[in-house]
């Protein structure tokens, strides 16, 4: 009779104890690296759970306003139209840089092309443009090689290059990045995107392939970005912040996994799989996420 007695108090502990939900939804580009995120910190939490969904920025957002997400995954600010419906339903979304994603556009070393904008870009891999000699180069059709869908790059790019027009059919889909650059280094017409640290080796050489300067404009200035400065100054137009917009200030286990992200631990995660560190001018404003407003306490 003791022992069942031990047995169901046992029960009811377990029954009883509070196990903090996390739940996380938003961007494609960001899914992977908060999954992996959040398993590692699971890991050190075991009493936590952290449930991260993506199905696009727009999405988490909007889940984040009416209350059902406590964090939504985005790579881009608030759209106009989300700033309306936050100040309708009386939410303070407050983004923080959790990492910085730099991707870069490799070309074959044998390709005179060195310098391109973000609108060039996009109609490249749209297929506007289908011949290099239309942009400079030789008179040879341009071959893309690109990401699959299910790779969070495949939607960064079309996002922040394509504004979300279709892939030419005629891009070739990787599974990836190594494999893009082996592509790439093999064909002398070949353009592809791929994260920078894919794009040097261990010397810190390019990796086969050529590096291409991005402006944000025709006629602006490029920059290159496998120098650093260039990353965190924000001047290279392919690197991005990546946020998490919480509701009013964090609290409780949602700020301890912020924070957590943030320290030590969660930026070797950002640096494991291929992110940059938070910093520069994308943290700028990180710190005034965590002010408390009366509303808040």
């Amino acid at each position: 009779m003791k022992k069942i007695r031990i047995i169901l108090i046992a029960i009811l502990v377990i029954c009883t104890s509070t196990f903090a939900d996390i739940q996380v939804k938003g961007a494609d580009t960001m899914d992977y690296l908060v999954k992996r995120l959040a398993t590692v910190y699971t890991q050190r939490h075991p009493g936590t759970v952290v449930t991260v969904n993506g199905g696009g920025a727009g999405t988490g957002i909007v889940d984040l306003i009416n209350g059902k997400v406590d964090i939504a995954n985005s790579a881009r600010p608030l759209s106009v139209t989300e700033e309306t419906i936050m100040k309708s339903k009386g939410a303070d979304l407050r983004p923080i840089v959790i990492a910085v994603y730099g991707l870069s556009i490799v070309v074959n070393p044998s390709n005179p092309v060195s310098n391109m904008s973000v609108d060039t870009l996009g109609r490249i891999f749209t297929g506007q443009i289908t011949n290099w000699r239309q942009i400079g180069g030789p008179d040879k059709r341009i071959t893309l090689y690109g990401r699959q869908p299910n790779s969070g790059t495949f939607y960064f790019f079309s996002e922040h290059v394509m504004n979300e027009a279709g892939y030419s059919v005629s891009m070739n889909q990787l599974v990836g990045h190594s494999q893009i650059v082996n592509a790439v280094k093999k064909d002398g017409n070949a353009i592809g995107y791929v994260g920078i640290e894919y794009a040097l080796n261990d010397t810190k050489l390019f990796n086969g392939v050529k590096v291409i300067n991005i402006s944000m404009y025709s006629g602006g200035v490029a920059y290159n970005p496998a120098e650093t400065r260039n990353i965190y100054s924000g001047k290279y137009p392919l690197a991005k912040g990546l946020t998490q917009y919480v509701n009013g200030a964090p609290k409780g286990e949602v700020l301890d996994f912020i924070k957590w992200e943030l320290g030590p631990e969660g930026q070797k995660v950002v640096d494991d799989e291929g992110f940059y560190r938070a910093g520069g001018v994308f943290i700028r404003d990180n710190d005034k996420a965590f002010v408390k407003k009366t509303t808040d306490i």
